[in-house]
């Protein structure tokens, strides 16, 4: 019985090994690869990050280039942004209540970042030194100045003025900065 069985083993190793060829199968599919450099220098998807009111705030790098989203507070006077995804760092409580009530998986994760006051008025989207930046929001340009820490300049700020806001007037409009 023992030899029976592995003539049987044998013939269906030789037909799996050696079987005819009539289907062969889907052809593969070439994928494309795309190196960081390149995934820097394609125009970013819509993906909202952040509301306020009725002014949605984008995502102004491709998403290949993006390294973090977080958001902190601020003590002049600027509204707090509603962000969009879930708080990447959050206390152990709400982890656990995600996980019961199965609501972990929205996107993008950003982190509450630490250092000045709590809150949400400021996004702050890092990416790669020579990314791309485009406008978080459609509006017009209202200013444009040098980005200056620590006494040195490294960059530049430029304010916007949103015009997809049609509940806020132009003049009370709030400013959107990207910096370069």
């Amino acid at each position: 019985m023992l030899s029976v069985l592995a003539v049987l083993g044998v013939v269906t190793l030789l037909f799996t090994a050696f079987g005819s060829s009539g289907s062969s199968g889907p052809a593969p599919i070439a994928i494309e690869t795309v190196s960081l450099a390149d995934a820097a220098a394609v125009r970013p998807r819509p993906q909202v990050l952040a509301s306020i009111g009725n002014l949605r705030i984008q995502l102004p790098v491709a998403a290949g280039a993006l390294t973090a989203i977080g958001f902190h507070g601020s003590n002049d006077g600027s509204l707090s942004l509603q962000p969009v995804g879930r708080q990447a760092n959050a206390g152990l409580l709400e982890r656990l209540w995600r996980r019961i009530a199965g609501s972990g998986r929205e996107s993008p994760r950003w982190y509450q970042l630490e250092g000045g006051p709590a809150g949400t008025n400021v996004l702050d989207v890092g990416a790669a030194l020579g990314t791309d930046v485009y406008a978080p929001v459609k509006g017009s340009v209202v200013a444009v100045s040098d980005l200056v820490v620590g006494g040195k300049r490294v960059g530049s700020r430029i304010d916007l003025r949103p015009s997809e806001s049609p509940s806020e007037s132009p003049s009370a409009s709030p400013s959107v900065s990207a910096l370069r």
